[in-house]
């Protein structure tokens, strides 16, 4: 099963699978869906959707929320952006007078402390994981301060990025913009 709040998103994603069932949901209102499907799933996964939420509540609602569709060793698995690496990285930046990166103004990237902290009703939280830790490093610092000083743009391809790709990602720690949040059922 496929969830999105965009029709369009929806359609598209239909024409690349025809075996999912898709359905157009607003996330704050998840319970809703259990009066669609009666299902309950091996793994429950987001892809950067709970930092599209717009208050720490309502982020803390929906992950509360899913286990109305957990067994009893469903994995949940969220693939999110932490707003404490990205604070890790502008500090580093600051240090090397480059500009804050700012997150999109329609995010709410996730507070690893928050998540941390957080008494959930009947889930809980089994570990999060940087991803990519070296490549944020390598391309948001050092290839960020090597641009500025040639006075050249950033690219996707730069050379520095690229190794970022190849080294092991946790040469670094910290610095991983994109984690994986990982709960299951108490």
């Amino acid at each position: 099963m496929g969830i999105d709040f965009s029709k369009e998103l929806i359609h598209e994603a239909k024409k690349k699978s025809n075996n999912i069932k898709f359905y157009c949901e607003d996330m704050t209102n998840i319970s809703n869906l259990k009066n669609i499907s009666k299902n309950k799933f091996d793994y429950i996964i987001t892809k950067r959707s709970i930092q599209n939420l717009t208050s720490w509540n309502d982020q803390k609602k929906f992950i509360n929320q899913l286990n109305v569709f957990c067994k009893k060793k469903t994995s949940i698995l969220f693939f999110e952006s932490s707003s404490t690496a990205l604070s890790k990285i502008n500090n580093f930046r600051k240090t090397l007078n480059l500009q804050k990166i700012i997150k999109p103004w329609h995010n709410l990237y996730l507070d690893d402390n928050k998540i941390i902290n957080c008494k959930y009703k009947k889930i809980k939280l089994i570990k999060i994981q940087e991803l990519f830790s070296t490549y944020y490093f390598l391309s948001r610092v050092i290839n960020a301060y090597q641009n500025e000083l040639n006075m050249l743009p950033s690219k996707y391809d730069d050379d520095l990025n690229l190794l970022g790709w190849k080294l092991p990602q946790d040469a670094t720690k910290g610095f991983s913009q994109l984690k994986l949040y990982q709960f299951k059922l108490r």
